[in-house]
């Protein structure tokens, strides 16, 4: 009776190795039978939002609307990511995870002022929307995962039976720990794609009011007059050696003008 549970044993893990590829097809089709995810019309949403405002509001309003998800739960927000750039042109970009019921309200809270700006002072300049249908996604992850989870119970059956050998227990127990990294995986990818179908995807772009012409040059005059400044400097620098060499030839050029004046005047 041992030998015979031995022998389906190393047969049953002999059949998963060839099926290292993903225990999708094989033995695991049949221990499970494959059942379609209905068809359900699920949809994600991705939000393209870039406001204009002036450059001194940007940091203001890129720590406003990271706290605003942050901090307020009823908001139900997940920050993906925040970035915030500074100099003379400062920008930020937020990408944020919001319930299909949070999302007009979250814009008016972008657009509302920050300290020192008057109302009209910051403009949706840039929006757009993009929809995804993810029911090929959805259902392949929920399939994933079901299969997964009932290979690995089967082997985990299979390892507590009694009268196994060292030698089939430690192969059972290494295809289980491996499965089982396998259905992680699974279950990650599968919260993913359902997170995108419960939540909407907003991308948020703040970026500063171009300046006037005028207003750029005057920006700019300090910086213009202090580098041809230092231009003409290292002009000046460079040609002081040779300032003693130009005076002789100069002065040797009107000793020989001199000289040919005479001659032809004495002719």
């Amino acid at each position: 009776m041992q030998h015979k549970s031995a022998l389906a044993i190393i047969c049953l893990l002999a059949l998963a190795g060839c099926n290292r590829g993903g225990p999708s097809g094989g033995l695991m089709e049949r221990m499970v039978a494959d059942k379609a995810v209905p068809e359900n019309g699920s949809f994600s949403f991705t939000h393209f939002w870039n406001f204009e405002m002036p450059r001194p509001s940007i940091p203001l309003r890129f720590e406003r609307t990271r706290d605003a998800c942050l901090k307020y739960k009823a908001m139900n927000c997940k920050l993906v990511s925040a970035n915030m750039s500074t100099g003379d042109y400062p920008s930020a970009s937020l990408e944020i995870l919001l319930p299909h019921d949070r999302v007009d309200g979250f814009r008016k809270t972008v657009l509302a002022p920050v300290a020192g700006e008057n109302v009209d002072d910051v403009k949706l300049r840039a929006s757009g929307t993009r929809t995804d249908n993810v029911d090929t996604q959805s259902a392949g992850a929920a399939r994933k995962v079901e299969q997964l989870t009932a290979y690995r119970d089967r082997l985990v059956a299979l390892s507590k039976r009694p009268g196994l050998s060292i030698d089939d227990t430690i192969k059972l127990e290494a295809e289980i720990s491996r499965v089982q990294g396998e259905l992680d995986d699974a279950v990650s990818a599968k919260a993913d794609v359902d997170g995108r179908v419960t939540r909407e995807t907003v991308n948020i772009s703040l970026g500063g009011q171009p300046p006037g012409a005028i207003a750029e040059v005057g920006r700019r005059a300090s910086d213009i007059l202090v580098s041809n400044t230092a231009n003409a400097l290292e002009f000046l620098i460079g040609v002081i050696p040779w300032l003693p060499i130009i005076a002789a030839a100069i002065a040797l050029g009107y000793w020989l003008l001199r000289l040919l004046r005479r001659r032809k005047t004495a002719t």
